[in-house]
């Protein structure tokens, strides 16, 4: 062998060596590695942003879009799916896809740059609302990312600062338990002892209620806050008597909160002086105007206090957009009352004084049934200003609705002539107004010979016929006990259901909520009512009211064993 051969041997065993040493011509491995290592993981997106700006794309469309100005120098942008180093997510949040790293972290920008952040919807639990969260400057902890918005599969927001970022869900709020409100009043009720009978409730645009009634001698009002405390910015810790007029009887029958605050209440005083030897027993509409503390408010006829020229009693009240004040009730002149009365109806305008573009003179007078005691107990407002108003048109046979025109006129589109006549049937107590027009009628339906009675609730269509669609042929009876129950008043929730609360097994708070359709909800309760248990040993509920978050109010009248005197009674319910 030459020196040559012996070179050219040195050559191909060192050739031979590095390619082994490569992997080439190994024992069967993966290309790229050998054994069984997997291969490196791609590096993260990154770019070089300066001042001009720039877009930067990670794993699964994440990305940061940051603005011209936003940054003062380069800095190599990176966006990677990862969670290593991050905070934990606050208690309660749930994550609805991955993790990313927007980075360098704590990089901080001069204009907020926007994030996007993929999730997967079906993590996303029904009723629940996807949230965009990052961590803060420090990294210490997720904050939610305000003005986020969601775009499909992903949520986009405003960041002034580098993090980790995440769209995850919260805990939805746990409803409210069913029953008696635990945070209002005590265990859901409340009990005011102030010498007279609640008649009438209403409720105001910051929560507070503002409930009526009456003495023998004044107007008593009462305001609690939203927790079913009194209010003691109102009054005298809460508690107001009005005092109409000197040596007569006066009673508040309906309350009325004006959009401005200030509480209109209506009832009537009974006038019983001797004037020259002769005793002048009358009966006047009274209406009193309070402003939002409960002071009188003297732009109401001088005084705060007006006792009307109109003879006769107000049960009802309702508010005119234009603040004219419109009340019904019947024109009974005499104590004891006397066997014949009409029902009555009254506008005034806003500072008191008798609107006589209604009715010729601001009264009008009708007589239901001839011969009969007739008398309004409620009225509602038609978004068309058709007034409506509903009672006892007739002691013996029944009740009745009738409908007015805005000037006063009886509508003769609605029953016969303008009013309707549900012989029969005791639904007189109480009226709502569903957003269709029909209207809902609740009462009483006898049961025997006795005193049994169980609520009773009818339909009508707007034009005053009845509604078959409802109950069974336009009616729906609920019993609670085996003693008297009665309706006494309604009011309709938006989705269409009926809500009845009056007097149950004779003694008690009841309540009633029936499907659009008249049929009990099954979901409210058992079977679609509920008894207030242990609230006086005589109690009855005489207003129904909803609050904007569906909890129901009721008050009225209770007797415990606390007072021998009445109370008044407020009661609210997780429906």
């Amino acid at each position: 062998m030459t020196l040559f051969d012996y070179g050219r041997c040195a050559v191909l065993v060192a050739v031979f060596a590095l390619c082994a040493a490569c992997g080439g011509g190994g024992d069967g491995g993966d290309e790229g590695g050998g054994g069984n290592n997997p291969p490196p993981p791609p590096p993260p997106a990154n770019t070089g942003i300066g001042t001009a700006g720039g877009t930067v794309t990670g794993a699964s469309g994440a990305k940061v879009v940051i603005p011209a100005g936003a940054l003062t120098a380069n800095v190599d942008i990176q966006v990677h799916q990862t969670s290593s180093g991050a905070p934990a997510l606050p208690a309660g949040v749930t994550p609805a896809g991955a993790m990313f790293a927007f980075t360098p972290h704590g990089t901080t920008f001069a204009v907020p740059a926007t994030i996007t952040v993929p999730f997967d919807p079906a993590l996303v639990p029904g009723g629940a609302t996807p949230t965009l969260f990052k961590t803060n400057a420090n990294q210490t902890a997720f904050e939610p990312v305000t003005g986020a918005t969601v775009n499909g599969a992903s949520m986009s927001g405003p960041v002034t600062s580098f993090s980790f970022a995440i769209v995850a869900t919260t805990a939805l709020p746990a409803p409210p338990p069913s029953g008696l409100d635990p945070v209002f009043g005590s265990a859901g009720k409340v009990i005011t002892h102030f010498g007279g009978k609640n008649t009438a409730m209403a409720l105001q645009g910051d929560g507070k209620i503002v409930m009526v009634g009456g003495s023998i001698l004044d107007f008593l009002l009462a305001r609690y806050n939203a927790d079913g405390s009194l209010d003691a910015s109102f009054g005298v810790d809460g508690l107001i008597t009005t005092d109409i007029d000197n040596f007569t009887q006066e009673e508040a029958r309906a309350v009325a909160v004006q959009p401005d605050g200030r509480i209109v209440v209506a009832g009537n005083i009974r006038d019983s002086r001797v004037v020259g030897g002769v005793l002048s027993d009358k009966f006047f509409f009274t209406l009193v105007r309070y402003n939002a503390d409960g002071s009188l408010d003297t732009s109401f006829n001088g005084s705060g206090k007006l006792r009307s020229e109109v003879r006769g009693r107000a049960f009802a009240i309702a508010l005119q957009s234009d603040g004219k004040i419109v009340a019904a009730g019947d024109d009974a002149s005499d104590t004891p009352v006397s066997s014949v009365s009409n029902v009555r109806v009254a506008r005034f305008n806003a500072d008191g004084s008798a609107d006589t573009s209604f009715g010729g003179q601001g009264v009008l007078t009708t007589d239901t049934t001839a011969g009969d005691v007739d008398g309004a107990t409620n009225i509602v407002l038609q978004p068309d200003g058709a007034i409506v108003i509903s009672g006892e048109f007739s002691k013996s046979t029944g009740a009745g609705v009738a409908r007015y025109l805005s000037n006063g006129n009886p509508d003769g589109s609605f029953g016969a002539a303008g009013k309707v006549d549900l012989s029969g049937a005791f639904v007189g107590e109480g009226l709502a107004l569903q957003s269709d027009g029909k209207l809902v009628l609740v009462g009483s339906k006898p049961v025997g010979t006795g005193t049994a009675a169980e609520f009773e609730v009818r339909r009508l269509n707007s034009d005053g016929s009845v509604d078959t669609t409802f109950g069974v042929g336009g009616t729906m009876n609920t019993v609670f006990g085996t003693s008297r129950d009665v309706a006494q008043s309604v009011v309709v929730q938006q989705n269409g259901k009926i809500v009845v609360a009056g007097l149950a097994n004779g003694f008690q708070f009841g309540v009633a909520r029936y499907e659009a359709d008249g049929t009990p909800d099954a979901n409210f309760f058992a079977g679609g009512i509920l008894k207030v248990e242990s609230f006086g040993i005589e109690a009855s509920a005489d207003t129904v009211l909803l609050q904007p978050d569906g909890k129901i109010l009721l008050s009225g009248f209770v007797r415990d064993s606390g007072g021998a005197a009445p109370g008044y009674g407020l009661v609210r319910i997780n429906p």
